[in-house]
This record gives C-alpha cells, structure tokens and sequence, in this order.
C-alpha cells in the first residue's frame, strides 16, 4: 500500500512538473509573437549614417559627432518625432558617467533623443574606455509596454576609442 502512495505521489510531481514546464513554453512563445508583432510591423529604417570621426581618444572629452537619419517607408517620409537610442555590444564597454540603464547616455538620466522635421538625430559619442565599441540603433515607443517599447532597427556602427 506504501508503495503505490509513493509511486501516485511520483506520478502527481512528474505531471506537475510537466504542467509547469508548458505554461513557461507556452508563455514564452507568446511573449516572443507580441514582442516581435512590434517589431515586424515597423517601418522605420536608417536610411543613413554619418559619423565625423571613427577614431578617438577614450578620455571622456575627445568625440564623435554620429547623425542618424531615419526614414519612414510606409508614408515615403522621413521620420518625424521618433524617440532613438543606442544600445553598447557588451556591458563591459559602457563608461558608467555615459550609460542610462544599459544604454548609451551622453548627458545624464538621458538615453532617448527625438528625430526632428527631417528625421535627423545627433549623439555625440565618447567614452572613457578603449577598445571598439559597437553601438546599436534602437527606436522606443514610450506608450508601448515594455515587451514591444524598444525596437531594433537591425544597423549598428563601431567606433575606436584609444
């Protein structure tokens, strides 16, 4: 009798478990198709970038001047009053008095910059840290929640700091 008790016991935990394991499957498939619903649905795109130096001294001074100019494919203008923010590779590379919650910050508690009438946006970019560091290109939308507020705009740029 003790034995069959354990063995129903067994039983209860192995489906228990295997129950768990699908709301976690199930809820990470969903979270991935409404996160890159957003995603797949954009139709901004970088139509150029232009960076006035490639090279620079990691003194925390000494910058690059990067411009962005987004475009808005669907209505066949530029992207007017989109929130832009770059992303750096690895956090190792992120001088602390220059990032914001992860993300590239050149003036403090700021990350996010708004393209203005011609879809244009400027970082100045500098760091206190050498070595090449990529930065990738991220639009927000501060109404979204937090699964589709942040999307990548699949272009990135490296810059050398010596």
């Amino acid at each position: 009798m003790e034995k069959k008790k354990h063995n129903a016991n067994y039983a209860k935990t192995i489906y228990l478990g295997i129950i768990v394991a699908l709301i976690i499957i199930i809820g990470g498939i969903s979270w991935a198709l409404i996160g890159n619903k957003a995603l797949s649905q954009t139709t901004i795109l970088v139509q150029d970038l232009l960076m006035d130096k490639t090279e620079i001294t990691a003194d925390g001074m000494d910058f690059s001047t990067v411009t962005i100019n987004l475009y808005d494919q669907k209505n066949n203008l530029p992207a007017t009053d989109i929130w832009v923010g770059l992303s750096i590779d690895e956090e190792i590379n992120q001088t602390p008095e220059f990032s914001y919650f992860g993300w590239y910050s050149p003036e403090a508690n700021r990350s996010f910059y708004q393209t203005n009438i011609d879809g244009q946006v400027q970082f100045i970019i500098k760091s206190k840290i050498a070595g090449n560091i990529t930065y990738s290109i991220y639009i927000a939308d501060p109404a979204e929640g937090n699964s589709g507020k942040y999307q990548s705009l699949n272009k990135e740029f490296t810059i050398s700091f010596k």
